[in-house]
C-alpha cells in the first residue's frame, strides 16, 4: 500500500505501525517527508485518508474524529450549474466548503 501511494514521490517510504481501530502511524526518516505528504489529500482504493502529525496525547483507543475534509459527487448536475458559485453554495450547504486547490 505505501509503495502504490509514495513510492514514485519518496526515495526512502515510511515505516507503517498498524494501531487499534483502523489507525496507523507512519514513521518517516526525513522529516522534509512529513511536509511533502501533508501538504496532499491522499486516497487508499477511492476512500480519503486523513493524515496529521503525531500528538504525545494522542491514544487509539478513544480518539474520534469530529470532522474532515470530504468529497461530494453530484451526478447528473446539468453543466449550466458547474461554476464555482454553486459549488461553493453546495458546500456551504453541506458543511464549509474547502478549495481543493
Amino acid at each position: 500500500m505505501v509503495h502504490e501511494i509514495w513510492g514514485s514521490m519518496l526515495k526512502e517510504l515510511p515505516e507503517v505501525q498498524i494501531l487499534p481501530r483502523g489507525w496507523f502511524a507512519l514513521h518517516f526518516s526525513k522529516e522534509n517527508y512529513i511536509d511533502l505528504v501533508l501538504a496532499r489529500y491522499w486516497h487508499i482504493e477511492m476512500a480519503p485518508v486523513l493524515l496529521k502529525c503525531w500528538s504525545p496525547l494522542f491514544d487509539p483507543e478513544w480518539k474520534q474524529i469530529g470532522a474532515g475534509p470530504l468529497w461530494v459527487r453530484l451526478p447528473g448536475l446539468p453543466l449550466q450549474y458547474w461554476c464555482e458559485e454553486v459549488f461553493i453554495r453546495i458546500g456551504n450547504a453541506l458543511g464549509t466548503y474547502l478549495d481543493h486547490y
